[in-house]
């Protein structure tokens, strides 16, 4: 009987571990323009890759993202949080990245 209540409790503190452990893989401190931008940096590396598919870009070109982010976060209208930036920012290296394997095989 006190083997299954320890086995119970160990149980339950694990699972409670990685019910934190879970939580703690979002990015510290994202919040909806975070996400927002993330969304619109997926979707312009997405439009950009699409857009341009007979040319053959590379993964590792950081040229070309840094370029297209620096257009699109100047063409953007109003004051944009730093949120917003930084989620831009990722989304689309993560959307370059993803739309260049598809579209390239890999590039």
């Amino acid at each position: 009987m006190k083997n299954s209540k320890k086995a119970l409790l160990l149980l339950i503190l694990l699972l409670l571990f990685f019910t934190v452990s879970c939580q703690n893989i979002t990015p510290h401190g994202a919040s909806g323009d975070y996400h927002a931008g993330s969304y619109a940096g997926e979707n312009a590396a997405h439009e950009d890759v699409l857009h341009n598919h007979g040319q053959f870009y590379k993964i590792s070109d950081t040229t070309a993202i840094r370029k297209n982010i620096g257009k699109y976060l100047k063409e953007k209208e109003g004051p944009v949080s730093d949120a917003y930036i930084k989620g831009f920012k990722w989304g689309y290296k993560r959307g370059f990245r993803d739309s260049v394997d598809t579209y390239n095989g890999g590039g």
